[in-house]
């Protein structure tokens, strides 16, 4: 019989789903996820690293946390009884620090007992607030953790290039990172450090001038009422939400907040303003005002006509409330809810600024989805994602042109959308709420990474929960011992840029008050999630995890957990790959087999997400012109080596859902083959029985390799496909 060859390569078309699998490209995948094609290759997805990779682990995950200093104890290592500063709503899952040792809040009580890893005797009162410590480490600093969303990221800008300091923000207080003390709480300026949105109120910052052109501002909104918008002088928070607008009115009228700020002609330009008018607060969703020019921050900045000159508003020609902007060379593109407008200057004193339609029926709906490039911008809309290029609106996800209908509607969904451009890898990323995705108990936060290859135009996905993207520049030189990974388990080279000062990284944060590095070489995931508690009943092990946002059956590995028995061990829960059961929005569990998991947790408890790459082929019949049924004999697959990867391969005949036998491919080099040992990639076949009007190939980790640490944090790269088929009867 004869055999036939087909080349698959290179591979570069990514997902797609607007046509039946059968007729996507030769290159294109029916499925694709936690896995992208990049550069010609199938590659597993990004992996993230921790804030500082430079801290010994378990401290190392301290310093990714919000947190914020509340004081220090004395040289007998204790504190208090004293209320902790500034008051929220203390719950369970919340936690304290005294160096390396941790405090867990894991019970509501007047006052109770805190889990500690350390020697310390602690007591926290939900209600009042009170915490005392005896018997920790003398003289060091206290941290608490308020463990809220993460709602935004933003770069205070200083005169030294590349040298921007990173803001955070979660739904109460903003935090700045460095590298010696971690993230901590940002104050100065009475009554201004405090906010209080709720966990789908996110923030919009911006850079501009203060009242001198030198001076360097950080401008904060996050569309409240009651917080109004402030900016950040390197020292203070100043509330600039009380700007007034009509001085000359016996109840002067002013600005109260904003959804967006930014800076465009000099002026500093608000949109979807709310204005505090005749001593009524009025949201004006179509409008927007800017500041004189020159100084935003000056008394009479925004006041409006008959000051000619000063400040004004423009409200444009529909109804639809502005969602979001984009900057594209020197125009200034407004995104409404069902349409796109261009904010245009004319160059008048009196009105400077009209509108000028793009696109009466494509929009936005997702403030923070919008992604700049040179040429376009994109964003998330109603019917699809969109880009606007300064003359037209236009759909871009032709390719998965089902995938903006799962955008959950329920919990501001739309809202929760965020994007980033990661300039390194080429790549987009948008978080967002997959209805496809959720189970009962992952419904509120962002299950899912959209990723688009914006050179080759390609889409993707990943299982991940992030509610924030932001931009980083590494402050500091990594060497090999700085990073916690191992060489097997990773693809970083000693020259590569993601590990060099002044590199700019994207950064992500989740509900938990988390945050991480995107890094496109770390094939694992670090640290993300703080157990709060763990309850052992027989082989059934009860975790207490707020806010997991963990779906059935999805893969965690668990480290860090302190006991006072065999729990804490390596090998018993420590260290393993566990497929999870979610019970609760704040619990799920885990099954240790005939493990016997004995004693009581102390905390410190860490957990990661284990993504589980599937890749789903096009259903091949190289034959279908000649209508013939193709016989499948053997796949040579070019992959990159790994020092313990692999991953398992089955085949399905005509388009059926039945899979055959599964064969596991090998990127490790073959015993017997000598010379692969110093390949950097190799070839590497698997043979086929497989008969059909198609066939076709799924990739994906076993329930064996996902529980294996080896299989499941090892990279993996393929680069071609070589198909052996012969030509069979006809239809």
């Amino acid at each position: 019989m004869k055999i036939d060859k087909f080349l698959i390569a290179p591979i570069k078309s990514g997902q797609q789903t607007n046509v039946k699998p059968w007729l996507i490209m030769d290159d294109a995948f029916e499925n694709l996820q936690n896995a992208y094609t990049w550069r010609g290759t199938v590659r597993k997805r990004f992996g993230t690293n921790l804030m500082n990779e430079s801290k010994a682990a378990p401290f190392d995950q301290l310093f990714s946390r919000f947190r914020i200093n509340i004081g220090m104890t004395d040289g007998a290592g204790n504190f208090g009884p004293a209320v902790i500063t500034p008051v929220i709503t203390f719950i369970p899952g919340q936690m304290f620090s005294v160096d390396n040792e941790v405090l867990t809040v894991n019970q509501l009580g007047v006052p109770a007992p805190l889990l500690t890893t350390g020697l310390s005797v602690s007591t926290f009162d939900t209600t009042m607030g009170i915490l005392t410590i005896r018997g920790s480490i003398p003289n060091e600093d206290i941290f608490f953790y308020p463990a809220l969303p993460v709602m935004g990221f933003g770069s205070y800008e200083v005169s030294d290039v590349s040298d921007e300091l990173l803001f955070g923000f979660d739904t109460a207080f903003a935090y700045m990172f460095d590298y010696n003390t971690g993230w901590n709480q940002v104050t100065g300026g009475a009554g201004n450090n405090q906010w209080t949105g709720s966990d789908s109120d996110f923030f919009w910052t911006t850079n501009y001038r203060g009242a001198d052109s030198s001076d360097f501002l950080l401008f904060i909104t996050n569309n409240i009422i009651a917080d109004g918008f402030r900016y950040w002088d390197g020292a203070n928070f100043t509330q600039l939400g009380t700007a007034a607008t009509t001085p000359f009115d016996t109840v002067p009228n002013f600005i109260v907040t904003a959804k967006i700020i930014v800076p465009f002609k000099n002026r500093l330009i608000l949109m979807n303003v709310t204005e505090n008018v005749g001593g009524q607060n009025i949201n004006i969703a179509n409008r927007i005002r800017w500041s004189q020019n020159g100084s935003p921050v000056s008394a009479d900045a925004w006041l409006q006509f008959p000051v000619t000159g000063k400040g004004g508003f423009l409200e444009a020609p529909t109804k639809q409330a502005i969602i979001s902007c984009a900057f594209m060379k020197d125009r200034l593109i407004v995104f409404f809810e069902l349409s796109t407008w261009e904010l245009v200057y004319t160059g008048n004193t009196a009105l400077p600024f009209t509108f000028q339609k793009l696109n009466d029926e494509l929009g936005v709906e997702s403030s923070n989805s919008i992604i700049g490039f040179d040429r376009s911008a994109l964003g998330f809309g109603s019917t699809g994602i969109h880009s606007c290029n300064g003359l037209n609106v236009q759909r871009v996800d032709g390719a998965i042109p089902d995938t903006i209908f799962e955008v959950s509607n329920d919990s501001n969904g739309p809202q929760r959308v965020a994007g980033i451009r990661d300039y390194f890898t080429e790549v987009a990323y948008w978080a967002y709420n997959s209805i496809d995705a959720q189970t009962s108990f992952n419904d509120v936060y962002p299950n899912r990474v959209l990723v688009f290859d914006y050179v080759n135009k390609t889409w993707a996905y990943n299982d991940d929960s992030f509610t924030a993207f932001g931009l980083f520049f590494l402050q500091q030189d990594f060497t090999w011992d700085d990073l916690d990974v191992t060489w097997q388990n990773s693809q970083i080279t000693w020259k590569d840029g993601s590990i060099q000062n002044k590199f700019r990284s994207v950064i992500t944060g989740n509900q938990q008050g988390w945050t991480s590095v995107v890094n496109r070489d770390e094939s694992t995931n670090c640290f993300s999630l703080y157990i709060t508690n763990i309850v052992v009943a027989g082989n059934i092990v009860t975790i207490t995890c707020i806010d997991h946002n963990l779906a059935d059956d999805s893969y965690i590995f668990i480290d860090n957990i302190v006991s006072d028995d065999n729990m804490g061990a390596p090998g018993v829960i420590n260290g393993l790959i566990w497929q999870v059961t979610a019970t609760s929005y704040t619990t799920f569990t885990i099954d240790v087999g005939i493990v016997a998991v004995r004693g009581n947790y102390l905390g410190g408890g860490t957990i990661s997400r284990v993504s589980q790459i599937v890749i789903d082929t096009k259903q091949y019949n190289f034959y279908a012109t000649v209508g013939a049924i193709i016989s499948l004999n053997k796949v040579s697959f070019f992959v990159d080596r790994t020092t313990t990867g692999q991953i398992m391969v089955t085949d399905y005949s005509s388009s059926s859902s039945q899979t055959n036998e599964g064969y596991v491919l090998e990127t490790t080099p073959y015993a017997n083959i000598a010379y692969e040992v110093d390949q950097d990639k190799f070839w590497h076949n698997l043979y086929f029985n497989s008969y059909g009007e198609t066939v076709q190939l799924r990739l994906s980790l076993s329930q064996a390799q996902m529980m294996s640490t080896d299989a499941a944090f090892a990279d993996f790269q393929l680069n071609a496909m070589l198909f052996n088929t012969s030509q069979a009867n006809n239809f």
